[in-house]
């Protein structure tokens, strides 16, 4: 059997955030000012965001259709329809940078607030609600997901902790090791949270009910700054390793990375698209990857920067902890 391979797709700016639309595109938050929508073939477009100092960060699939995102340093959160019109919403609380955002069971959309140290809440029609995280100075980051349980889930970048909000605003943290520094975070059976730990080098599993870790998992490459991680449909975890330069996986309790093609790529930013396959931001070489689930045939996509011939297999690391 083949080794995976990774395509990549070049785009205007500095990709970070990236998530699957109901279009059956991928839709990313580019920090340049725009969010882009790319297809499953490659084909690239990007729109701009208003305003001269937006720093779009994170992006998800809204309840109504359209796609939501950050906006970092206008302190905003935007909608962009399908189509590419956007409408903005001022947060209430000032300089709040924004980061994470995820459409909530009870159809809002949920953000962290990094300087801000608060979780928000927003309705489609454009209410917000602002709940502050316990401990000070805390920083919950870039990823906020819908838990196991239904609750939201966040990490806290500076307090070594993770964050559970239910949708009534009742917050609850769970201490991580010291020096850990959860990055992101991904829903997994039975009933855990997982988390990629910038400081650890390391994944870690927490009990969604107790909040207790399960036990961590090492990375091979020392570190490689664990960042965004996702679940395939086959109940795969894939992560970014944003100073290891490598895409992982994790089958089980085996761990295996794929290096990506460009040097200093920096992925950030990763999701499971409409076609099966993994996709991730590279946040340092303005590109889009794409870790193929089988050799891809060569096309000639406009867009399409490098391909992996078949036989040109990646080297793997694997690790059983």
């Amino acid at each position: 059997m083949r080794a995976q391979t990774i395509d990549e797709f070049a785009i205007a700016g500095l990709p970070r955030g990236i998530a699957a639309g109901p279009d059956g595109n991928l839709w990313f938050a580019d920090e340049e000012g725009r969010i882009g929508r790319i297809t499953t073939q490659g084909v690239v477009t990007e729109f701009p965001v208003p305003g001269t100092s937006t720093r779009p960060n994170s992006i998800t699939a809204g309840p109504d259709g359209a796609m939501w995102f950050t906006e970092a340093t206008a302190n905003k959160i935007g909608r962009i329809t399908t189509s590419g019109e956007i409408l903005e919403f001022a947060i209430p609380t000032a300089s709040s940078k924004p980061t994470g955002i995820v459409t909530g069971p009870d159809g809002a959309l949920w953000f962290t607030e990094e300087d801000g140290n608060q979780i928000g809440r927003l309705t489609t029609a454009g209410t917000f609600s602002e709940y502050p995280v316990p401990t000070a100075n805390s920083s919950p980051g870039e990823s906020i997901i819908v838990g196991p349980d239904g609750n939201l889930w966040f990490n806290e970048e500076d307090a070594d902790n993770i964050g559970r909000i239910t949708t009534v605003g009742v917050v609850t943290e769970f201490r991580l090791e010291a020096g850990a520094t959860p990055a992101g975070l991904a829903s997994g059976p039975p009933n855990t949270v997982w988390a990629t730990e910038e400081g650890e080098n390391a994944i870690s599993r927490v009990n969604a009910t107790s909040g207790n870790e399960i036990g961590d998992i090492p990375i091979p490459t020392p570190s490689s700054k664990p960042n965004g991680i996702a679940r395939d449909l086959e109940g795969n975890f894939w992560f970014c390793e944003r100073q290891g330069n490598k895409i992982g996986k994790i089958t089980g309790t085996t761990l295996t990375e794929l290096a990506v093609p460009t040097p200093a790529a920096s992925p950030r930013g990763i999701a499971l698209g409409p076609d099966g396959n993994i996709w991730f931001t590279e946040n340092g070489s303005n590109k889009i990857g794409r870790v193929n689930a089988t050799p891809p045939s060569c096309g000639t996509g406009r867009d399409r920067v490098q391909t992996l011939a078949p036989a040109a297999e990646l080297p793997c690391v694997s690790s059983r902890p």
